[in-house]
């Protein structure tokens, strides 16, 4: 008895962008946008990760083409300063923190727990 080979289902290009494109709106869902076209969201993932690889992605605003990263800034000491005030914006959601600046290097490692 032999069982049948799968194959793989090859998905056209064009079809790929317009998910991808799906996935850079404002407030949209990786999950959501592969479970409606009935693929696994994983895969999406990967077409995500491989159209940023060969920059097809805008890099707008609101585009998810660029994860989050921190950038280093060069800060003029000020001894008045009492708090590192922090806002982020994603979308419609905001966050303002602020964090005591005795415990500078606490607020930097919670920062990069938080954006990963």
């Amino acid at each position: 008895m032999t069982l049948p080979t799968r194959r793989r289902l090859k998905r056209p290009p064009e079809f790929k962008a317009m998910l991808v494109a799906q996935c850079q709106e404002p407030g949209a869902s990786i999950a959501a946008v592969a479970m409606a076209h009935q693929i696994n969201d994983n895969m999406l993932r990967t077409w995500i990760r491989k159209a940023t690889l060969l920059g097809e992605l805008a890099r707008a605003d609101n585009s998810i083409a660029s994860a989050p990263r921190i950038i280093p800034l060069q800060v003029a000491a000020v001894e008045s300063a009492q708090f590192i005030r922090i806002h982020l914006q994603q979308g419609n959601t905001q966050i303002h923190v602020e964090w005591p600046m005795a415990s500078a290097a606490q607020c930097s490692e919670w920062l990069r727990g938080w954006l990963r």
